[in-house]
């Protein structure tokens, strides 16, 4: 679809499993989506699906557009989510967000990109859960800020870079993670709570703000 595909009634593609939309993707009401078993999405804006609504379960999205967007999925379970949003030319700061009850699987070795070419601060915005699974977890933002409100569970990786910075203000959960490299800032404020493994080493190249009421791995190098 060269533009958005909002639907609030029934939409069945039981025999495809391969969609794209040059816009957004909104699936509202008690709306019926139905395509054929774990399906591939790709949509460069937001994506709302309403908690109330049916909608594929596995499916494999990517979000790849160039704007401010939302995923709003709350009570969707997907297979597996990338994200790839980069922006072509001077485009100001956009912020990707995750909101409130929606679940991210980024799967072994994800790169979250959310960058330009114009060293314009991208910004990476999770209200719901990111889960990851093995390896290192790569986050691009230009220099931009990943904020953490909700949850990210990843304690099998072995490596968590972000090229911008962290500022974490709820549950942070890394336990099987020695190794962080920030290139701008990181922040645990609050109550926040970020747990690594035992005596990680955690380079951060400008501020580091870790408030007392927040809690924060011992002996970290």
């Amino acid at each position: 679809v060269d533009g958005s595909l909002t639907n609030s009634s029934t939409f069945s593609m039981t025999g495809n499993t391969s969609f794209d939309f040059n816009q957004g993707l909104t699936n509202s009401g008690t709306a019926t989506f139905s395509t054929g078993a774990s399906p591939t999405i790709t949509v460069a804006n937001s994506i709302t699906i309403a908690s109330t609504s049916t909608f594929p379960a596995n499916a494999n999205i990517t979000s790849d557009g160039s704007t401010t967007a939302t995923i709003d999925a709350s009570g969707v379970t997907f297979n597996n989510v990338i994200i790839n949003r980069a922006h072509n030319g001077c485009v100001g700061t956009l912020t990707f967000t995750i909101a409130s009850g929606t679940t991210i699987p980024l799967g072994n070795i994800p790169t979250v990109n959310v960058t330009n070419n114009c060293a314009q601060g991208q910004n990476l915005t999770n209200n719901g859960t990111i889960t990851v699974g093995t390896g290192t977890f790569t986050v691009n933002l230009t220099g931009g800020t990943f904020t953490n409100a909700g949850t990210v569970t990843a304690n099998s990786v072995t490596s968590f870079v972000v090229d911008g910075s962290l500022t974490n203000s709820s549950t942070f959960s890394m336990t099987g993670n020695t190794s962080f490299d920030f290139n701008q800032n990181l922040t645990n404020s609050g109550t926040a709570t970020f747990s690594t493994g035992a005596s990680p080493t955690i380079t951060i190249a400008n501020s580091i703000t870790i408030a007392s009421t927040s809690t924060f791995p011992a002996n970290a190098n």
